[in-house]
């Protein structure tokens, strides 16, 4: 039997699992009850949104704490342009690709399958992944994982946002955690190697102007302390959830 989140858009639930079960999934946007797959679905920009606030990894911890299979479908145009950066969907933003990429390395590693399709692939990839999951010996052999995550979110979010793990390291040394360093980003300046064009381009990948960045660390801390599934979250497609 394969389960729906509630929170999934209609037409999501209709193009992909029409006779699927509609739950109230507390982890990911599928789960198929026969086999543990566990999906969380993201459209390029929520996956760049996610990124940027730590949802993305707050996210894959909880899954594979949930499922032996767990998922994250990427569905949109994820691509560099000659600067690398992103380009997504067709629109240029700030983020670097690689950056990206290795993030997605560092989910994978810590247990959670990545796969990035185009928004046309999105209903035949769920059935291949089911498909794919009744087959025990296409997976590798168990191991534990994912409990390096929650050490590492915390530099590997900066390491996006600031644009290098180096900056991120001395950014985190000083202000402790992300969210802290958010409250404090005009003051970034007085650490070495960082500049004012690394707290421009931050602000620009946050999408925060200097009167809105308290209100946007109240978001960060609500998906911090557990709710980065369900708290305030309202879910369309192409959007961030």
């Amino acid at each position: 039997m394969l389960l729906v989140s509630n929170m999934e858009p209609e037409a999501i639930r209709a193009l992909i699992a029409p006779d699927a079960v509609t739950a109230d999934l507390q982890v990911g946007d599928f789960m198929d009850t026969d086999t543990g797959l566990l999906i969380e679905r993201k459209a390029v920009p929520d996956l760049l949104a996610s990124l940027g606030d730590g949802r993305l990894f707050d996210q894959a911890m909880r899954m594979v704490s949930v499922s032996e299979t767990p998922v994250i479908l990427i569905h949109g145009s994820l691509l560099p342009d000659k600067d690398n950066n992103v380009v997504a969907n067709g629109a240029t933003t700030r983020w670097s690709y690689w950056s990206v990429m290795m993030a997605l390395v560092s989910v994978q590693l810590g247990g959670v399958a990545v796969v990035i399709v185009p928004d046309r692939c999105l209903e035949e990839t769920v059935e291949k992944l089911r498909a794919w999951a009744r087959k025990p010996q296409h997976r590798l052999n168990s191991k534990p994982r994912g409990m390096w995550l929650k050490p590492a979110r915390d530099i590997e979010v900066m390491s996006l946002i600031a644009g290098g793990l180096t900056r991120a390291q001395a950014i985190i040394d000083k202000y402790s955690s992300v969210i802290n360093a958010v409250v404090n980003i005009n003051s970034w300046g007085s650490i070495d190697g960082v500049g004012k064009k690394t707290i421009e381009n931050a602000k620009e990948i946050l999408g925060i102007s200097d009167s809105v960045v308290i209100p946007m660390l109240d978001a960060i801390h609500t998906r911090h302390i557990g709710h980065a599934k369900h708290a305030g979250r309202a879910k369309r497609a192409g959007h961030p959830k």
